[in-house]
């Protein structure tokens, strides 16, 4: 359910879409936040288009069974977040939004087995407890015919440590990066174009809610390329390929090792 009590101010409650502008790497789009955000903040104010505060708090939210998904049962991962965002106009359709957020994992031992991707753990339980990541996103529209985007997102775990994780082998850095560039828009031309390459250290954040956990997990580095197509009024055809390499394999003969992947989806 969502509602705006005034203008300044938005409401959801349930289960609704992630109101944070995160990229993939932290949040799958497909998924549903179950909990509840509120938003503060203004809109369209000259070539200021949105200005926004945004808190979240969310238990379990995921397509498969974390815990519970009775948000009463206090089971299941708990995710809290503070957000800050500024949108600015330019031109007709082009824009710039920038986005910085505080995102905070915790019971992360309700997690179902299944979901833990490849995150350090030790006889079948995560090394850590907690997650407290620093996520900024840039994005730069640029309208006309042929509209283009360029997306910059830097994200850090920047808890500590626990003692535990001496235990396995943990590379440096808990940062991730990713940088996208997608030509055109099925909305507005018949064809789009996008590249998206990723790094994404281990423990960068939860792997869980990201997206493909082929692709991003964390530990991995690698590119992804999509080109589609309209075919008609509600059908798009895209061809998908991703050479990838899971840079903090526990097995260092993995390291370098690239795997690809091809695939061809309708929807």
């Amino acid at each position: 359910m969502k509602a705006t009590p005034i203008s300044w101010m938005e409401l959801a409650v349930g289960r609704f879409e992630m109101p944070v502008a995160f990229t993939e790497m932290i949040w799958d789009k497909d998924l549903r936040v179950q909990g509840a955000s509120l938003a503060l903040g203004v809109r369209n104010r000259g070539n200021l288009e949105r200005a926004a505060v945004t808190g979240l708090f969310s238990r379990a939210s995921h397509a498969l069974d974390d815990g519970g998904d009775d948000f009463f049962a206090d089971t299941g991962v708990e995710m809290t977040t503070i957000s800050g965002e500024l949108a600015f106009k330019s031109g007709q359709s082009g824009s710039l939004q920038l986005v910085g957020s505080w995102v905070e994992w915790s019971k992360i031992r309700n997690m179902e087995v299944p979901l833990r991707r490849q995150n350090p753990r030790i006889a079948g339980q995560y090394v850590r407890e907690e997650y407290q990541v620093f996520d900024a996103v840039a994005r730069l529209t640029v309208g006309g015919a042929m509209p283009l985007q360029l997306v910059a997102n830097m994200s850090w775990n920047v808890g500590d440590d626990p003692g535990t994780l001496a235990l396995i082998t943990h590379p440096n850095g808990q940062k991730g990066l990713w940088l996208a560039a997608v030509l055109g828009a099925l909305d507005s031309s018949r064809a789009r174009a996008e590249y998206t390459y990723a790094s994404v250290d281990r423990d960068a954040t939860l792997a869980a809610y990201n997206a493909d956990d082929f692709f991003w997990g964390t530990g991995w580095s690698g590119h992804r390329a999509e080109l589609a197509s309209r075919t008609r009024a509600n059908t798009t055809i895209h061809l998908i390929g991703e050479w990838v390499k899971f840079k903090d394999s526990g097995i260092v003969a993995e390291r370098d090792h690239t795997v690809q992947r091809y695939r061809m989806e309708l929807r």
